[in-house]
């Protein structure tokens, strides 16, 4: 009798609140403890400035770059193929909690309090011409060149840019990640492709420079001719592990003695 008439209490409670029960988020804003015109006030605030964090699929922890609803072209006029119409999100809510008998609303409200019901996502389409400019941006973001093997003859030393891959995205499957960023809390999960270098050893680069020759020439600041060199030398295997050890993409100087160097 004391358990029916406590629960019988909290079903008196929960039908007589004018606010969202505990834990009821409307597409990740939390509007518990808010009337309905407070909750739509606060969506009408918070979803635009919703972020999505974009992530690498082989790396899911930190993000590539995060963007707002609103750098996706969040509109609530023009959301596509919504399920619910933005303006009715709400009121369907707001029904669902108040549509229970009243003896299932204190059963209702519980569930609430221990977080194990409450809140709705409603599903919709992210299209218009910002979408599909940020698409664009954000492709153009995720797009990293390679950087092949260079390296040029200096007068005692050849300077080597180590290589390095690059990446990018495909368009249209970024295009239609996105479409649903609104709708996940969990960030978006991008794939990578890989834009491979050309890689060139230290041996490859020998190959090509040893007995390349430079000719004389003129030099009008001294007056004077500069010699013909001949190709360059240097010591392959030193030369292999300075590059294995060698940040890529960052230029770096090996060093070559006059010794090193044909007569």
């Amino acid at each position: 009798a004391v358990l029916a008439a406590a629960y019988v209490g909290l079903c008196a409670y929960a039908n007589a609140q004018d606010t969202f029960y505990p834990h009821s988020p409307i597409n990740f804003i939390d509007v518990s403890g808010l009337t309905p015109e407070e909750a739509q006030a606060k969506l009408d605030e918070e979803i635009p400035a919703f972020e999505i964090p974009i992530y690498s699929g082989e790396d899911p922890t930190d993000p590539l770059l995060t963007v707002t609803l609103a750098e996706l072209g969040f509109e609530p006029e023009t959301i596509g193929r919504p399920d619910t119409p933005y303006g009715e999100w709400v009121g369907t809510l707001w029904f669902q909690q108040n549509e229970r008998s009243f003896l299932y609303k204190g059963w209702d409200y519980f569930q609430h309090m221990t977080g194990n019901r409450g809140g709705a996502v409603f599903i919709y389409n992210l299209e218009s011409s910002k979408f599909e400019a940020a698409v664009d941006s954000i492709q153009q973001q995720l797009t990293v060149p390679a950087v092949d093997t260079t390296y040029t003859l200096e007068e005692n030393a050849i300077c080597i840019t180590k290589a390095k891959d690059g990446y990018f995205v495909d368009r249209a499957a970024l295009k239609e990640n996105l479409t649903l960023a609104g709708t996940s809390a969990n960030g978006r999960l991008v794939t990578l492709e890989t834009d491979p270098a050309v890689v060139l050893t230290a041996q490859d680069i020998y190959d090509q420079v040893a007995g390349e020759m430079k000719n004389a020439g003129y030099d009008s600041e001294t007056d004077s001719i500069i010699p013909e060199r001949p190709g360059a030398e240097f010591d392959v295997k030193a030369a292999q592990a300075a590059l294995d050890a060698a940040a890529a993409a960052e230029p770096w100087v090996t060093v070559m003695s006059p010794s090193q160097t044909n007569s």
